[in-house]
């Protein structure tokens, strides 16, 4: 999710309800109050998808906004753009780059990544941890790996303990 420089608009990606972009859609504009505008299919990124306007009250006034359901691997994603219905014209372009800008992530930079994952390491001897760093390389800070053992730079991790170190994700920069 985000939020404007301003707050007052949000654009949020999360996973709908459907069988399809269409019937997800159905799902979206059966809400009470939500009233659909000018909406159809379309193809984002290449993928099936289905486009909409919208425009919904609430307690404090107008709410208008551009939704979009996008069909991938299985999945129908939901790209919800709105703002109060005055501020709307300001907004729609930038609601529409952000659900125009939806496709499948092919870059093997971010595609090999890895989670981080949390490894514990049983310590034979104590040692400081600047030792333990070098010896059990982790892909965070050393401060983070002081962090969540518990122990400052210049305090000692006890032998015989199970430390934490973090392996997968990126490296540090």
């Amino acid at each position: 999710m985000g939020v404007s420089e301003a707050q007052d608009a949000i654009l949020a990606l999360t996973l709908a309800q459907g069988a399809s972009p269409e019937e997800a859609a159905r799902q979206f504009f059966s809400q009470e109050g939500v009233q659909a505008g000018r909406s159809g299919r379309d193809t984002i990124g290449g993928l099936p998808a289905y486009t909409a306007f919208f425009e919904a009250p609430t307690e404090q006034g107008s709410l208008r906004g551009e939704v979009c359901f996008v069909s991938y691997d299985a999945k129908i994603y939901r790209i919800l753009g709105y703002t109060p219905a005055e501020r709307f014209p300001a907004y729609q372009n930038a609601f529409d780059a952000a659900i125009r800008s939806f496709s499948r992530l092919t870059d093997s930079r971010y595609l090999e990544v890895q989670p981080r994952r949390i490894k514990l390491v049983s310590l034979g001897r104590q040692m400081a941890l600047p030792e333990f760093g070098r010896a059990y390389p982790s892909t965070v800070a050393l401060e983070t790996i002081g962090v969540i053992n518990g122990v400052a730079a210049n305090q000692m991790l006890r032998g015989g303990e199970l430390a934490k170190r973090v392996v997968g994700g990126r490296l540090p920069e």
